[in-house]
């Protein structure tokens, strides 16, 4: 019997396996044999198992290289481009099945790596969001919450996230969120994907994707990478598809990764999944529309300051809007960036805690007569983008909706439903805005309200080009 095939016995043997936990071809493959071999076998490797002896330090070590490198050298022979998410998925499985022991019922490698590629799908899907303590809506079709679902012993599951017991978001979404171990897991995936970065890295990834795959990509500094955090890490990775070993970049796709039509309104690709000071990290200078929302919406209308004085001023006095948000801050002994998240939820069609303060309580009233002007004057003058919108939200509507009603709606889900309508509307103009932006910024970067370039441009020169192309009088923030 060949050495390496009894190194492997023994540690399967005394790390609380048997021959049943792993399957012949990955026996194959970590002990450097063949299925056949295996076979022929059969009698001398059971009677192997039952009277070996402990293995050795070599042996553990001989064990986990071979190991780790089989199940990264499956992920990185599958189809698609992003090679690097396979191999999270695939280190993912490994550490599941072999170092925390989460995957027992699984014995298929393939299934174990594809186990492992759910899992990852899942745990960046639930740090996309930048505050994840309440958890994150997973929507009861998503395929990879699905597919491990499906699976008949799911207590792994439970050890991996915390799932809410009732559905959100239209009775559509459980909330997730990650646990202490998987975050540990989390930590050590990236650990070992950086170990073993030189062999998962092959010579030709740069001409593999630049040329092969023609999508819109920027490169990322790998030193700067591996300094950021883990979340960070999970999503630039995850959208690689390639390295540039002359310039030590990553080679990361921007593609547009949400279902809407980025033509029509907001893209949301990588650079949306990471924090600002991340991305001023790789040089990039963020230019940002001011109060963009309702910037456009009050000059879409042809409002003046006697018609939404404080929306008004909100967007077009910085100073003003900086001490809204500071004086509520002060009063109700939150955070600023707490503030500016409420005032954007109402302005979006959000409810909740206005009476909280009464600067909240106007900001909302007027938002809320805003909105509703809004989707009647687009109703009126664009039905083809109100035709966008509605398809765009995928909210379910009746078709004798009174778009011109300014009155407030009856039903809340009704108004729910009719603000992301709006969402879709206000966005259309937005994205002109960002697409005359980037006259002045041609390498640059839409993300969210925003446009990020490594040009350093004045933005009375941006300002002025978005005028002479969308008529929109907007202030931009660098």
């Amino acid at each position: 019997m060949k050495n390496t095939l009894q190194q492997v016995i023994r540690v399967l043997k005394y790390s609380g396996n048997t021959l049943d936990d792993i399957s012949d071809v990955e026996l194959a493959k970590i002990s450097d044999t063949n299925t056949k071999y295996l076979q022929r076998n059969r009698q001398s490797i059971n009677e192997y198992f039952n009277t070996t002896v402990e293995p050795t330090a070599d042996d553990i070590q001989y064990f986990e290289r071979r190991s780790l490198q089989t199940f990264i050298n499956i992920s990185i022979n599958q189809d698609g481009r992003f090679v690097y998410r396979n191999v999270l998925g695939a280190i993912a499985g490994y550490v599941l099945k072999r170092e925390h022991k989460l995957l027992g019922h699984i014995h298929k490698i393939t299934k174990i790596v594809k186990t492992g590629e759910k899992i990852v799908e899942l745990m960046c899907l639930i740090n996309s969001r930048k505050d994840t303590k309440k958890g994150t809506p997973i929507h009861s079709n998503n395929k990879s919450a699905r597919y491990l679902l499906n699976d008949n012993k799911i207590a792994y599951i439970d050890k991996l996230f915390k799932r809410s017991n009732g559905y959100f978001a239209g009775n559509t979404s459980k909330k997730w969120r990650l646990t202490g171990l998987s975050e540990q897991i989390l930590q050590q995936i990236i650990e070992i994907f950086f170990d073993n970065f030189n062999d998962i890295c092959p010579a030709n990834t740069e001409t593999y994707s630049s040329i092969c795959f023609q999508v819109k990509w920027t490169p990322l500094s790998l030193d700067v990478l591996r300094k950021q955090s883990v979340t960070t890490i999970m999503h630039i990775l995850s959208m690689s598809i390639g390295y540039n070993q002359s310039t030590k970049c990553l080679i990361v796709s921007l593609e547009h990764t949400s279902s809407t039509d980025a033509t029509l309104g907001r893209c949301y690709n990588v650079f949306s999944r990471i924090r600002s000071q991340e991305r001023l990290d790789y040089g990039y200078i963020g230019y940002d529309i001011s109060a963009g929302l309702q910037t456009i919406c009050l000059q879409l209308i042809g409002a003046s300051e006697n018609d939404y004085p404080m929306l008004y001023s909100y967007s077009t006095d910085k100073a003003f809007k900086t001490s809204l948000r500071a004086a509520i801050s002060d009063d109700l002994g939150i955070d600023v960036k707490d503030a500016k998240k409420k005032l954007t939820a109402f302005a979006n069609g959000g409810i909740s805690g206005k009476d909280k303060h009464p600067k909240y309580e106007q900001f909302q009233k007027e938002s809320d007569r805003l909105r509703r002007e809004v989707m009647a004057y687009v109703a009126e003058h664009n039905s083809w983008l109100l035709e966008q919108a509605k398809a765009q939200s995928r909210r379910t509507l009746p078709e004798d909706i009174d778009w011109f009603d300014l009155s407030p709606e009856d039903a809340q889900y009704m108004a729910r439903n009719k603000a992301s309508v709006f969402f879709f509307m206000w966005t259309y103009y937005e994205r002109l805005i960002r697409k005359a932006m980037l006259q002045c910024l041609p390498d640059g970067i839409e993300v969210h309200d925003a446009v990020y370039s490594k040009m350093n441009v004045d933005t009375k020169e941006i300002e002025e080009v978005i005028s002479e192309c969308t008529g929109f009088k907007v202030i931009i923030d660098k």
